[in-house]
């Protein structure tokens, strides 16, 4: 295919002085954020009157340790633990069940093992919790098959995790159970993301229900088989083709589970596996056993990351696969790679305290520019490894099972248009509000009031189901007003007349500083935005206040200056990428 030419590139490239200078600009801020964050923890060991948030570290380092992340804590002591000899034994029990004379029986013996697994972490009563959300699903289904029922029972369980009263309510009919905060924390995610599996369950049960119903209609006797697949409109009886690629393969699966039945009829052979046919048709238990299967999958029950059922589904009953060199490698390099990140999050916790700063807003206050610029920098930093690491095991366990969840966050200090870093972060929870909420209400297929409507919609669940706090608020409706400028700036730099205007006042290169400098500021809320939802509503006041409105213009001009550079620096990032693919296709 050759070199990848300039025009094929997502931004015009620079000089390469240009480029240079920006890479290096960038790069220098970092070092120099994170020797601020070193140098301010360092201040704080010596006020032998503050210890808050710090406890004994690792003799050997002979240096106290970041406690606040209660988390990360928590996990670390679970994978090296209870959780990890659970995760050792779902191992060894899933290569034993490779034998061919063991397979069939796979999924039944996977989920009591699952099943005593979240008994002997989470508890009986939030299994019991679990188990009457899975019959109430399971009730919605079968007599109405409707997604806006389940979509509302699903959203009162949730709320019934973040109201108070409802909490309470729970908690004074036994199922759920006072806890230390950090066992409480995993708890409530964990209900949190079984929520979202019986969702992802229900609504493609439900789609599928009504679908065949549909298909089986008098009305249409003939649409089924008598339009070629390929040819086929809302008009003349199949899905609505949609902007996202898993609904598209969803919507073309069911249109073929339509077509595969009067086939058989005819003596043809079956294209392809039905997985809808499969997974909905069966028995009722036979549905029960599977939804179990997904929902206390022991590797990513707690921590994730999310898959949609239908991913799930057709992974978990693909055809079995011989063990090789090819497969195991991966694997086996990704949990020790894993392992040593690990022991990287653990010695940057002994040495930048940026969480007992960055809850103290009396300490926020008192920092110095590129101080605070630090503590935030290193704490977001932190927050993205974390979240890498226990998303990397669980993922890298999974796939022994040959189970292949959405990959690790990517870096994100190179990422700067939060759009793309809801893509690229929590990959599970994109194609979720992707598939069952953005593309279901219209998305980008009916104009751009209803994709501010599904946006909306993406969000409001987000805010739910994160917790109903002021915080959480604040961040998402930022999220929110910043993706929809994002959408909008595209929309508008995509137009034919604003393209030819562009192409005759100025340079390519021009083009991408201007569209740099306009990102700016949207960046700019963004990164205020994420600190507030790190941070807290009060540490976040602080950190707008002194980036923002105290030592202006010149904190903000620098502000400016050092996110027009990361912004730059992203775009030579993503122009290295796309050569990276273009020779890996080659």
């Amino acid at each position: 295919m050759g070199k990848l030419d300039l025009c094929q590139l997502p931004n015009p490239p620079l000089p390469w002085w240009e480029t240079v200078l920006y890479i290096g600009t960038w790069i220098a801020s970092a070092i120099y954020m994170t020797y601020s964050a070193f140098k301010i923890s360092q201040e704080y060991v010596e006020h032998k009157d503050v210890s808050y948030g710090l406890d004994d570290g690792w003799s050997f380092l002979g240096r106290q340790k970041d406690v606040t992340d209660s988390e990360w804590t928590f996990w670390r002591d679970s994978f090296y633990g209870t959780y990890g000899i659970w995760l050792c034994g779902q191992i060894l029990l899933g290569q034993l069940l490779q034998m061919p004379s063991l397979y069939p029986k796979r999924k039944y013996i996977f989920v009591v093992y699952s099943v005593l697994c979240f008994l002997s972490l989470v508890g009986f009563g939030q299994f019991l919790l679990i188990i009457i959300e899975m019959a109430i699903i399971f009730a919605i289904i079968r007599f109405t098959a409707s997604s806006a029922l389940t979509w509302t029972v699903s959203l009162t369980f949730l709320l019934s995790l973040n109201v108070r009263t409802l909490h309470s309510l729970l908690m004074d009919v036994g199922l759920l159970v006072r806890q230390p905060f950090y066992v409480y924390l995993f708890q409530e995610f964990t209900l949190a993301m079984t929520v979202m599996r019986l969702v992802s369950f229900g609504l493609f049960n439900c789609e599928y229900r009504r679908r065949i119903a549909k298909a089986e209609a008098p009305s249409e006797p003939t649409k089924k088989t008598d339009v070629p697949e390929t040819d086929r409109t809302p008009e003349n009886g199949s899905a609505e083709r949609t902007d996202g690629d898993e609904w598209q393969n969803v919507t073309e699966d069911m249109t073929k589970d339509m077509v595969h039945a009067s086939m058989r009829v005819k003596g043809e052979q079956k294209p392809e596996w039905d997985w809808q046919q499969s997974a909905f048709s069966c028995s009722t238990v036979e549905q029960v056993i599977d939804l179990c299967c997904y929902v206390f999958y022991t590797p990513l029950i707690a921590a994730g990351p999310l898959m949609n059922y239908d991913v799930f589904y057709k992974q978990f009953h693909s055809r079995l696969e011989k063990w090789s060199l090819a497969r195991l490698g991966p694997i086996v390099l990704n949990i020790f790679r894993w392992t040593a990140w690990s022991f990287v999050m653990e010695v940057l916790l002994h040495y930048l305290y940026s969480g007992p700063m960055i809850y103290k807003p009396s300490l926020l206050s008192g920092l110095p520019l590129w101080g605070i610029t630090g503590v935030g920098y290193v704490h977001a930093m932190c927050f993205v490894l974390k979240y890498m690491i226990i998303w990397g095991l669980c993922s890298t366990i999974a796939k022994f099972d040959r189970i292949y969840p959405s990959d690790v966050p990517s870096c994100g200090s190179h990422v700067y248009l939060y759009s793309e870093m809801w893509k690229n972060f929590d990959r599970g929870l994109y194609a979720f509000m992707k598939r069952h909420i953005y593309v279901v209400l219209g998305g980008s297929r009916h104009g751009l009031f209803r994709r501010m409507i599904s946006i909306l919609a993406c969000f409001g669940f987000i805010y739910v189901w994160h917790g109903l706090h002021h915080y959480i608020l604040i961040w998402c409706f930022f999220n929110c007003c910043t993706i929809m400028l994002e959408m909008t700036a595209d929309i508008i730099k995509s137009s034919s007349h604003f393209k030819d205007f562009e192409a005759k006042y100025f340079s390519p290169a021009m083009v991408r500083r201007l569209h740099s400098i306009v990102i700016v500021p949207v960046l700019s809320v963004s990164s205020f935005s994420i600190v507030t939802f790190f941070s807290g509503l009060k540490s976040g006041r602080v950190f707008v206040s002194r980036l923002v409105f105290e030592g202006f213009p010149i904190s903000t001009i620098l502000q400016c200056i050092v996110m027009y550079v990361f912004i730059q620096t992203g775009k030579e990032v993503e122009n290295y990428q796309a050569r990276r693919q273009h020779s890996k296709v080659d």
